[in-house]
């Protein structure tokens, strides 16, 4: 930033709903690339943000997300506004996982799926992008772990959203899933067994058409997006620069007083211990 700009520093607070619209859309805009549904066989699905280390594309989401899909045959996803078939064999994907899944509401529950060279990935590539990890890592985890700094997003596909589209010469039935964006109203850090983790504030007050639960957005990503404003300007004038990935959504809370929390790994958990675990396997190869 130059010095005509001025951060948004702790003093400089944010409620979702005081964001213009054209600002929420503009942010909108910046993450959809990087955010995919994951459908399993064609059925239920979760959610994974698309992450590269280094030469190796992959899927970034929950382990329970994974388990369910290695269960499966067919993993799908949707790149497109129109009707179109997108899948792979999951017994293709290369999974790497965090430890024993302890509970439900802790996990651990991280996971990597790498993709091979195939007319999947190559469609992604084209149609989608892939976050680099492997660039600033620690400006991203420390930019991404100061607390109430800008806004925080939730990015994923929520299963109650999915809706029946209209049938096509080549598809008899079309099923769709719309994207949720929900701009998150707090948030709590806290650490239990080496890993970090974020619960982020749902307000149904605020922000009232957030989806009914979050099923679904499993393995979706939270990120951090610092907010600024020139020196003299006005209230409305609010814009931002850079996005930092925060975390990645497994657990939700029952909703109580028409409010939630969503449970995600945090930042430490990320930059800090499963993308390094991650990049040492796939230096070290497959397994024999």
């Amino acid at each position: 930033m130059d010095s005509n700009t001025s951060l948004s520093t702790e003093g400089f607070t944010f409620r979702p709903a005081d964001l213009k619209p054209e600002l929420k859309e503009k942010m909108v805009a910046a993450l959809r690339p990087f955010v995919v549904p994951l459908i399993i066989d064609g059925g239920r699905n979760g959610t994974g943000t698309l992450v590269a280390f280094g030469k190796t594309c992959g899927i970034l989401t929950a382990k329970h997300v994974a388990t369910a899909i290695a269960k499966g045959k067919k993993l799908g996803t949707i790149v497109e506004r129109y009707a179109h078939s997108l899948e792979i064999d999951a017994s293709y994907l290369t999974p790497i996982t965090t430890g024993h899944r302890r509970s439900d509401d802790f996990g651990p529950d991280l996971a990597f799926l790498a993709l091979p060279p195939s007319p999947f990935l190559d469609q992604l590539k084209a149609r989608k992008a892939f976050l680099n990890l492997e660039m600033d890592a620690d400006k991203k985890c420390a930019e991404a772990s100061r607390h109430k700094w800008g806004i925080v997003l939730l990015v994923g596909y929520p299963q109650c959203e999915q809706y029946d589209g209209e049938a096509t010469p080549d598809f008899g039935s079309v099923t769709g899933l719309k994207c949720c964006f929900a701009f998150c109203s707090g948030e709590q850090f806290h650490e239990r067994d080496g890993y970090d983790y974020v619960d982020i504030d749902i307000d149904y007050k605020f922000e009232p058409r957030s989806p009914v639960t979050f099923a679904g957005v499993s393995g979706g990503s939270i990120w951090r997006i610092p907010v600024w404003r020139k020196p003299g300007e006005d209230v409305g004038t609010e814009f931002f620069t850079e996005t930092f990935l925060m975390g990645v959504a497994f657990y939700e809370s029952d909703r109580v007083n028409d409010k939630r929390h969503i449970r995600c790994h945090g930042p430490k958990s990320l930059y800090k211990t499963f993308f390094p675990e991650i990049a040492k396997e796939l230096e070290s190869g497959p397994k024999s």
